[in-house]
Order: structure tokens, then C-alpha cells, then sequence
């Protein structure tokens, strides 16, 4: 999705669901009529697939924006910006069971907990 007010530089590399998006309606009652309220993406950018970029930003030239990346302020140009890595949560409250031989089967039958 690219908003209206959107500038996108030239050789720019846009992957699948990028939002280039304001930071809502809400936030643009205090915004001058004619501001910009949508990203403006340098020349050579590369914008990874899922990545979000929210309100009057600037991405600068030669720059990559990781997939699954939220921007929110402005970028300079040569910057590389990456998603938090995802983490692994512990479990909670799980019992080790060790899998069955090989060659058996186990099956599972859950009954409601009425």
C-alpha cells in the first residue's frame, strides 16, 4: 500500500506487502493542509517484503529496509535498517516426554475437561 502523498526516488526495490503509510487520521488534525503525511524514499532503496514505513519519514539514497522492519523516523542515506530477530519463548509449564521407539505408534485421544 502506497499513500497519496508518497514519494518514491528512482531504481527503488519495493517487495510484496510494503506499507507506505501515514501515522493516521488522528495525528493529522495538528498536520498544515498540505503537509506530507506519507514516507519519502530515496534513489537505490531497497524495502524488504512486510516492512512498514509510517508518516512524513525520509529514507535516504542507497539505503535497505529489512523485511518485517517498522520505520517510523527519519533514515540516512548508506543505512541498513533490520527487524528485531525473532526470539524463541521458553515454555511454560510443559512435562518432557521422550518420543516412542521407532516402529510404534502413539496415539493422543483429548476429552473435554467438562
Amino acid at each position: 500500500m502506497i499513500g497519496e502523498t508518497a514519494v518514491v526516488g528512482d531504481d527503488v526495490t519495493v517487495f510484496h506487502q510494503v506499507t507506505l503509510g501515514s501515522v493516521g487520521w488522528w495525528h493529522d488534525e495538528a498536520r498544515p493542509r498540505d503537509a506530507r503525511r506519507h514516507p519519502e524514499v530515496g534513489d537505490r532503496v531497497v524495502i524488504g517484503a512486510n516492512a512498514t514505513l509510517l508518516g512524513p519519514i525520509t529514507v535516504g539514497h542507497d539505503t535497505v529496509v529489512g523485511a518485517q522492519a517498522l520505520v517510523v523516523r527519519d533514515v540516512p542515506s548508506h543505512s541498513r535498517v533490520l527487524a528485531p530477530v525473532a526470539t524463541v519463548p521458553r515454555p511454560r509449564h510443559t512435562q518432557h516426554r521422550p518420543h516412542p521407539p521407532r516402529g510404534t505408534r502413539e496415539v493422543s485421544v483429548l476429552f473435554p475437561a467438562w
